[in-house]
């Protein structure tokens, strides 16, 4: 039976009790009737009345206690309805949560909670939650402020701090974010501290990803070689404000991304609406349709230059303008076409034949596809008639039989230079230099063939090497040596120049450094001279020097040099004489003059030396002491007859034998 059912049943009981007590007192006590009499049937009224109102007393308080369990059981079912409900939700929801209480022990863990320590709420309920809850810093390793005991301490709630980890039961790390509040009773005492802390690897996974996504675009954003420029617009798209600029605009536009960002683009860029994109971007922000604005010259009074747009619209609403700096190119097409103009120019007026003309596999050729005025004069055709024939008709070329070898050569190097004969329309047959070179035109192999009578060049080399040839005999008989210097080194030498040094053969000396024919007394001077005429600066062109000889024995030469031009580069022309033995008999001459020049000095007879020139050359110290002149005041001067007559000129000797 219900409680409630109970109290109804009781409340009666007790009435009827009270009934039945209150007759047996009366009948026991104070009446003298029958206990059925005092019961039921003779009943005084006052005790009538005094019953009812004790049996009814019992019943209303049987209905009170009905109506409180009735409430009771009602606000209990309730209680367990939300607290089961609650537990539901708790165990079901994505998040892991865990309760303790005010000692920080763990009194409540949903499944996920479980899942996300590796502790089973059996194992973990009544523990610390240091013990189940373990966090580290993800880079210090320090452990993590127990956020319980600063929940339970402060009273508000805390939330995790940043690159918080997790470490399971099983030693596991998990990167976590939480917060903890505190669990509060109808008075506003704290009961305990609830934790919901969640795994968050996949966002953290997705953040990188997103980081790594932002930094991609960022990247291409920033290296592209197209201007970007990103706008958001004010005024009902009447006015665009820059929102980003890559490094490509900076560059250029010559302005950096600062000075632009916030700023509308009309104050960037004053000349945008005599430009024409402005009423672009006011297009594509009102039908978020796409547009190509084609290359157009901007100008303004900072920059000029020709643009390429194009322009779109983004999910955000933003305006988006791509576009490229086409200056160069359109420059470029500019400097095309002045370049055709003075190839065409230049092809007509070469003075030597120009052809061009198609190679087919095989080495076959194909008509002329092109031929220049001295090409059309040199062999007396038109330049229809020549465009109808093959190059192998005029000896242009030869034929597929016989060019082999030539064709290869073109492949492979792009380039062949070949003697031929050609053959004019009037049978006139010319001596001519082909230049030949492979280019492509329209993706097909061509040849780019200019022809240079070379009939008179022909003639020139013969009689130029006839002309080396009496040189070089010339050389070759010489009685000195003749050497040619590069540098400082000898790329040219005759055979009497190998014989002064001591060597067989001239080619024992070629290559090799002219420094190690040189005293090295001397070797210092030579080189100076020789570094100063090839640099143009004055230098000596004749003067003597001491060599060495192949045995290391010392000679006298006298070396005569002049730059001259040899295949075309500056070399150093020597002739050199051996004059050993001059060099010789002029040192034994100054001997024996040094040798007299110490005896007549020191003769007592005064004496004095007159050369050709009437010139004092030698003045004893006999004529110091008869005339008190020293010889530094007379050698080298005319000599004069009054140092010897007191003041009177008078001849001497020395006239006489001179005149």
């Amino acid at each position: 039976m219900k409680i409630e059912h109970k109290a109804i049943f009781l409340s009666v009981i007790f009435g009827l009790a009270a009934w039945v007590l209150d007759a047996l007192a009366g009948y026991l006590l104070f009446y003298r009737q029958s206990f059925l009499d005092n019961l039921l049937l003779h009943i005084h009224p006052h005790e009538i009345y005094h019953r009812l109102v004790v049996s009814v007393s019992f019943l209303l308080f049987g209905l009170i206690w009905w109506r409180l369990e009735i409430e009771r059981r009602t606000l209990r079912d309730s209680l367990a309805r939300q607290e089961e409900r609650w537990r539901v939700m708790l165990s079901n929801i994505g998040d892991a949560v865990m309760a303790v209480d005010t000692s920080s022990k763990i009194v409540f863990m949903n499944p996920m909670a479980e899942q996300l320590t590796g502790w089973s709420f059996s194992d973990g309920q009544g523990r610390p939650i240091e013990q189940v809850f373990h966090i580290v810093n993800e880079f210090t390793r320090l452990p993590a402020e127990n956020i319980a005991d600063r929940v339970l301490r402060d009273g508000v709630v805390v939330g995790l701090a940043n690159h918080t980890v997790l470490i399971t039961q099983t030693g596991q790390e998990i990167p976590i974010d939480d917060s903890a509040a505190p669990i509060r009773d109808t008075g506003g005492s704290i009961r305990g501290v609830v934790l919901v802390f969640r795994d968050v690897t996949v966002r953290r996974r997705k953040e990188e990803d997103l980081r790594k996504s932002e930094a991609r675009y960022r990247a291409m954003f920033e290296n592209m070689s197209n201007v970007v420029a990103v706008y958001r617009t004010e005024d009902d798209g009447q006015n665009f404000i820059f929102v980003d600029f890559n490094r490509a605009g900076e560059r250029i536009e010559n302005v950096s991304r600062e000075e632009v960002v916030g700023q509308s683009v009309l104050d960037v860029f004053p000349g945008l609406r005599e430009f024409g994109l402005f009423d672009v971007l006011k297009r594509v922000w009102a039908t978020g349709q796409p547009e190509h604005y084609p290359v157009t010259w901007y100008q303004d009074d900072r920059i000029a230059g020709w643009r390429e747009n194009f322009v779109y619209k983004l999910p955000s609403g933003e305006v988006v303008a791509v576009y490229s700096d086409e200056t160069r190119r359109r420059l470029a097409e500019e400097a095309l076409k002045q370049s055709e103009a003075r190839y065409r120019t230049l092809f007509n007026g070469n003075n030597d034949g120009a052809f061009v003309f198609g190679l087919q596999p095989g080495g076959a050729t194909t008509k002329f596809i092109e031929a220049n005025e001295m090409a059309c004069l040199a062999l007396d055709y038109s330049r229809q008639e020549l465009l109808n024939l093959r190059p192998e008709q005029v000896g242009v070329w030869p034929d597929s039989d016989n060019n082999g070898d030539l064709t290869t050569k073109l492949i492979s190097d792009r380039h062949v230079l070949f003697e031929t004969i050609t053959l004019g329309k009037d049978g006139v047959k010319k001596l001519v230099e082909i230049n030949a070179h492979l280019f492509y035109l329209h993706d097909q192999p061509a040849v780019l063939a200019t022809a240079r009578d070379i009939t008179e060049r022909k003639q020139v080399e013969q009689q130029l090497r006839e002309s080396e040839e009496r040189y070089r005999t010339v050389i070759e008989s010489s009685s000195d040596g003749v050497v040619i210097v590069e540098g400082d080194t000898f790329i040219f030498a005759n055979q009497r120049m190998a014989e002064i040094l001591g060597h067989g053969r001239p080619g024992d000396i070629l290559g090799h450094k002219i420094s190690l024919f040189i005293h090295p007394d001397d070797r210092s001077r030579v080189m100076d001279y020789a570094y100063r005429r090839q640099q143009g600066q004055g230098a000596p062109s004749r003067y003597d020097l001491r060599a060495l000889r192949r045995d290391g024995s010392i000679i006298y030469v006298e070396l005569s040099a002049a730059m001259i031009a040899y295949y075309g580069r500056p070399v150093s022309l020597a002739f050199i004489r051996d004059i050993t033995a001059r060099r010789q008999t002029e040192e034994s001459i100054e001997q024996e003059r040094k040798r007299l020049t110490v005896i007549l000095d020191g003769s007592p007879v005064p004496t004095f030396v007159v050369g050709r020139n009437r010139l004092v050359m030698l003045w004893n110290r006999a004529c110091e002491d008869l005339t008190k002149i020293p010889k530094e005041k007379v050698i080298g001067r005319p000599v004069d007859s009054r140092i010897f007559y007191s003041g009177l000129y008078r001849p001497v000797l020395a006239d006489l034998v001179l005149d």
